[in-house]
């Protein structure tokens, strides 16, 4: 999901800035997300560069394939400024090509590690034999991937579009134990799922 808000940022009492969160989501129906203030770290340092907990709303809705019920959660937000040279692989810092692990766990299903090498041009390949059906690409530009995944849905395996970013450097995420390098989310009809990169 991409949304945009404008606002005013303000200093806390350790110097670090303050960014208050509030975007409507969800053309024709409502819902948005919202926060009293994420917090541009003064000194980032290895840790993410905006932290914060935030609110996120999604109003009920009868006719919707995914959550008609909606929902009102308490999410943790982790960000950083992205940089990128074309020259350079994201992954590795350097001309040298990186090797990467791609993780799918779909929400009630079975778990899928994927590996793959990530070139200074990078446009990152995974490594034969791939599942079918599996796809990857990156836009360097924005450091957002993209690919399909192949799904049972029904006794049918369809593939299930999934979206993500690449971090510049590694962080971990709430919950998770070891640095991550990208992280995304499948989700379409009753197929929901997150997808992460490392690096070994």
């Amino acid at each position: 999901m991409k949304f945009t808000a404008s606002t005013r940022i303000t200093r806390n009492g350790n110097q670090d800035w303050l960014l208050p969160i509030h975007a409507a989501l969800y053309k024709g129906f409502g819902g948005m997300i919202f926060g009293e203030g994420l917090i541009l770290q003064n000194e980032p340092a290895d840790s993410a560069d905006i932290t914060g907990n935030l609110g996120w709303l999604r109003p009920a809705d009868a006719k919707a394939k995914v959550f008609p019920l909606g929902f009102l959660k308490e999410v943790v937000a982790m960000g950083e400024k992205y940089s990128f040279t074309k020259t350079t692989s994201l992954l590795s810092g350097s001309s040298t090509t990186a090797s990467f692990t791609q993780t799918i766990a779909p929400v009630g299903g079975v778990q899928i590690s994927q590996g793959g090498t990530w070139p200074s041009s990078n446009t990152p390949m995974l490594t034969v034999p791939v599942l079918p059906g599996l796809k990857l690409s990156f836009a360097g530009k924005t450091g957002v991937f993209k690919g399909t995944v192949p799904v049972m849905v029904n006794g049918k395996a369809i593939g299930i579009p999934y979206e993500g970013v690449i971090l510049s450097k590694p962080l971990t995420l709430p919950g998770g134990t070891n640095p991550v390098r990208g992280a995304g989310f499948m989700s379409k009809d009753a197929s929901l799922g997150s997808i992460e990169i490392s690096v070994p």
